[in-house]
């Protein structure tokens, strides 16, 4: 997950216009995006994974593309299972160049742990379920509960996104995110390979 690719329609064109640089509430969402968005993470912050022009056929209005996430653990509401808010409670699902489909929530800038959501909270699901189920959406706004005091264990998952064959690459293939994401883990994997041989 990135929030770069759902940068404020508006900053990209004063940015193509020669408008100069984005606003510096920007500055404050990389710093969340640095605490919120990595391995191990809940991803905490209410987003979406995609663009509307990326995860659907601007045509037809199909789905390109599709979300799995498969809880390693129970996932439950204590420990921090998957919240959703459905499509039909979300207004600016299809309207990729408003502000409320690329931010569906951003940090405060002058209040620490203040999280600004324009969609209605109330609608929002959580979504607990037993290991090894599958978990599919499709570029709804989601995110990761925290893990609370009573939770006897963390919830682990393990997610992926599946794309139509000839469905163009998204921003994560196109700009090498995705090599930069998987990194780490071929970093433990060779390790863990090390350790077992030595």
């Amino acid at each position: 997950w990135s929030l770069r690719q759902n940068r404020d329609p508006r900053d990209t064109q004063a940015a193509a216009n020669g408008g100069g640089q984005p606003k510096a509430a920007d500055d404050d969402e990389a710093q969340e995006e640095k605490r919120c968005a990595f391995i191990g993470s809940n991803f905490g912050l209410p987003h979406r994974d995609f663009c509307y022009s990326e995860a659907h056929d601007v045509r037809s209005g199909a789905p390109k593309i599709l979300n799995v996430w498969v809880p390693l653990t129970d996932a439950t509401v204590d420990n921090g299972c998957l919240w959703v808010l459905p499509r039909e409670f979300d207004p600016h699902y299809a309207e990729e160049q408003s502000y409320e489909h690329a931010r569906p929530a951003t940090p405060s800038p002058h209040e620490v742990g203040v999280t600004k959501l324009r969609f209605p909270v109330a609608a929002s699901r959580p979504v607990p379920c037993a290991k090894g189920s599958a978990v599919c959406w499709h570029n709804v706004v989601h995110w990761g509960g925290a893990c609370g005091k009573r939770a006897s264990e963390p919830r682990i998952a393990l997610a992926a996104t599946f794309k139509a064959r000839g469905a163009r690459a998204t921003h994560l293939a196109a700009d090498g995110e995705l090599d930069a994401l998987l990194e780490p883990l071929r970093a433990h994997a060779q390790s863990a390979a090390n350790r077992q041989a030595g």
